[in-house]
């Protein structure tokens, strides 16, 4: 079996597609709002750290009493953050009037996969972190 040989060509358009596909994954975290009127949930501010075996989740969570009014799912590689405010922060704003805000709500992709149940988590003074466990062993196709 013969393999052809790619030209230069295609591998720089290879490469102008995939810095493209991760631009838009960068942009397309900003072009959505902070607040949902409808839901009545606001997002917090979060950072993604990649440590040597483990992947650091760090949340702005502002009025949040205690851990037990947070909640924590991981599914692969997607956590999701939810939280309970003490009480309602009110927004007034022209464009869509006013709203009383509740909860917390982030949806974050982490780089790897992480261990379900290999984590810890830590919440003092409105900041909560999480230490997920990367996944260990990855499958390597040999053709």
């Amino acid at each position: 079996m013969e393999r052809r040989r790619r030209s230069i060509f295609e591998i720089i358009n290879e490469l102008f597609r995939e810095v493209e596909e991760r631009f838009e994954e960068v942009f397309e975290e900003f072009e959505r709002p902070l607040w949902d009127p409808v839901k009545r949930e606001l997002t917090p501010l979060t950072e993604v750290r990649d440590e040597y075996d483990e992947v650091v989740v760090t949340a702005d969570l502002p009025y949040v009493r205690s851990l037990d009014d947070v909640e924590v799912s991981i599914e692969g590689r997607v956590v999701t953050i939810r939280a309970k405010l003490s009480r309602p922060v009110r927004h007034e704003g022209w464009a869509y009037g006013s709203c009383d805000y509740d909860t917390w709500f982030k949806r974050l992709t982490l780089p790897y996969e992480v261990e379900p149940s290999g984590f810890s988590i830590r919440f003092k003074n409105g900041i909560l972190e999480l230490r997920l466990k990367k996944k260990r062993g990855r499958l390597i196709r040999i053709e």
